[in-house]
């Protein structure tokens, strides 16, 4: 991969041929916006090759969202790292305006910096398992899963009580 990104400063158009979503996540961030660099992801079962022009998702996403999808890729789950129950990895890019997207970038800066301490990590990491999963930005972790865990302690509660009344 460095060395496709050393020869799209050299070539007019290069072409990276792949199936990785990791490999398409650090050309992103580590291609050059300036050069066409593309990815392709050869079709399985008679479908129709697919090509990712590098240049315009980074143009669209921006710098600092693409610097992000290093973090957001890994904290999800990747090839090396089991997801989070029940939330996918689109989740970080489909409400970017809310509260909790600003925690997941606020963690991903944290975890992208070389000056950030072990403990400043793992608080933000902590942050941003809560926003995944809807917490606000002000709850711990133990916080919110015992928030959790009294919600559906009442939701099994009342449909036990509705159950008995209504037979």
């Amino acid at each position: 991969m460095q060395t496709a990104i050393s020869y799209s400063s050299l070539l007019i158009t290069t072409v990276v041929v792949g199936e990785d979503t990791d490999l398409l996540v650090l050309l992103l961030d580590h291609g050059d916006p300036n050069h066409n660099l593309y990815l392709i992801n050869k079709g399985k079962n008679g479908k129709e090759d697919k090509w990712w022009n590098i240049k315009v998702i980074q143009n669209s996403l921006g710098s600092n969202t693409c610097r992000w999808l290093l973090f957001f890729h890994a904290f999800l789950g990747c090839d090396t790292v089991e997801r989070f129950f029940k939330i996918g990895k689109g989740v970080p890019l489909r409400n970017t305006s809310s509260s909790n997207y600003k925690e997941l970038c606020y963690a991903a800066e944290l975890f992208l910096s070389e000056t950030a301490t072990e403990r400043e990590i793992v608080a933000a990491g902590e942050r941003a398992i809560v926003a995944l999963y809807g917490g606000c930005g002000t709850e711990t972790l133990n916080d919110y899963r015992f928030q959790y865990f009294q919600t559906k302690l009442v939701i099994r509660a009342w449909r036990a009580c509705y159950s008995i009344f209504n037979q």
